[in-house]
């Protein structure tokens, strides 16, 4: 018995042994780094694609489809008339409803036909077009359609930019690893969002991930064409505002500041200096805070932590309040999430909503937009419960819709999650929607 517990621990140590030979020869690429490679390469291939395909259904499709799907509340009278333009994570269509939830026209687009090299994806085996979605969106008067692309479970997410005309077709598209927002200034230039790889530590930051994920302003000329661009790191490290760098926490997932929001600001604030038209109004989500930024001088002329948590969508109203979707602020210990305006010299809160359409308290994780429409009500969107709707100034909802696109998980339906969307005004359009 005993002579057998020796040739066991033998045979387990010689096992243990080949498995570290192995390893360090596939590292260091000696012998037998060729027989090692394959079956190595193999499995890692087979394990990220799990890992893709459960962080793709776990943030693609969150909640159970609603018992009522397509538009299911609308008070005449009481709403804006408007079509509805989103994208979400159930493919790569854009869909514009007319107010009785109806699909007036779509854009749609292939991946693999836009990129067939797909050298921006970070992963060791090609993606088919079922990994991809849109995450926002731009529409221009004659139909034409700008998109910004993303895919589920790789790192970086966001793929690119591309352009389409009314029908589909490709007018032109930018490569980058553009994230969560952009915004189009009035001369058709375009401020994005872009992801670098960063391996050094930024000055004045003490805990960091590295390497980690560095946003960046770009800024693009009508037809796609890199103008310019700048770290947002290293202008707040240089400005006045440096402080909120102290926000930062090393989290191990290497994205600091997750800014999540750009509004390009089209005129000069009446009562706030640090407003003026040209200036950009960021989100940045994982310190609290909002940013306006000289993007002429790649300057923040203004910094602030706001009374949030992981907010999302900054608009500057037209009464020239904030309003944030606020994901997790959670003042009230309830885990509940709202839409919050406020004054933004002195934050002192003018209006706040935390319903959904059916009068149960939001609770959102992640995305979600707000958007003051000019009868005074807010269009809401509710992402992860696939959810739009708007509510008058007395947070009564007065149009609704559910997104009837779902995947079948594990035998559930799972709502597709709303990723992007907004009320478009019926005399914007200016092509036809037959």
């Amino acid at each position: 018995m005993k002579d057998r517990e020796i040739k066991v621990a033998i045979c387990v140590l010689g096992g243990c042994l080949l498995v570290f030979y192995g390893a360090i020869s596939y590292a260091l690429e000696i012998f037998p780094y060729r027989i090692v490679m394959p079956p190595v390469v193999a499995a890692k291939a087979v394990g990220e694609l799990l890992s893709i395909e459960e962080y793709s259904n776990d943030s693609r499709w969150v909640a159970d489809v609603p018992e009522k799907t397509g538009m299911f509340l609308k008070k005449p009278g009481e709403y804006e008339s408007r079509y509805t333009l989103y994208v979400s994570t159930n493919d790569t269509t854009a869909r514009l409803l007319n107010e009785d939830g109806e699909t007036l026209h779509q854009w749609s687009l292939s991946f693999n036909k836009i990129w067939p090299d797909a050298a921006q994806v970070n992963s060791l085996f090609p993606l088919d077009d079922s990994y991809f979605y849109l995450r926002d969106f731009h529409l221009y008067p004659n139909g034409d359609l700008l998109l910004m692309v993303s895919a589920g479970g790789v790192t970086p997410w966001g793929m690119g930019l591309v352009k389409l005309d009314k029908d589909s077709q490709v007018l032109w598209k930018y490569t980058g690893y553009v994230n969560n927002d952009f915004d189009v200034a009035p001369d058709g230039s375009i401020y994005v969002i872009e992801h670098e790889i960063r391996e050094d530590k930024p000055e004045k930051v003490d805990e960091i991930f590295l390497p980690f994920l560095e946003d960046n302003i770009v800024h693009l000329d009508p037809d796609g064409q890199e103008i310019d661009r700048f770290s947002l790191l290293d202008a707040l490290g240089q400005s006045d505002y440096a402080a909120l760098l102290k926000r930062i926490v090393d989290d191990g997932k290497g994205d600091p500041t997750h800014t999540n929001s750009v509004r390009y600001i089209l005129d000069d604030h009446p009562e706030v200096s640090w407003l003026k038209k040209g200036y950009l109004l960021l989100s940045i989500r994982n310190i609290d805070a909002f940013a306006v930024v000289d993007p002429a001088e790649k300057k923040v002329v203004y910094a602030a932590g706001m009374p949030t948590r992981h907010q999302h969508d900054i608009e500057l109203r037209a009464d020239g309040n904030f309003m944030v979707f606020d994901n997790r602020g959670d003042v009230h210990g309830d885990d509940y999430t709202r839409v919050l305006a406020f004054k933004p010299d002195t934050q002192e809160a003018v209006w706040q909503h935390d319903l959904d359409a059916q009068g149960g308290q939001m609770h959102s994780k992640f995305w979600g937009q707000d958007q003051q429409l000019s009868n005074g009500n807010v269009f809401i969107v509710y992402a992860e419960k696939g959810q739009m709707f708007e509510v008058n100034e007395r947070g009564e909802t007065v149009w609704a819709y559910n997104t009837p696109l779902y995947k079948l998980i594990d035998g559930t339906k799972r709502v597709a999650t709303i990723t992007s969307a907004a009320r478009i005004p019926m005399d914007y359009i200016a092509f036809d929607l037959k």
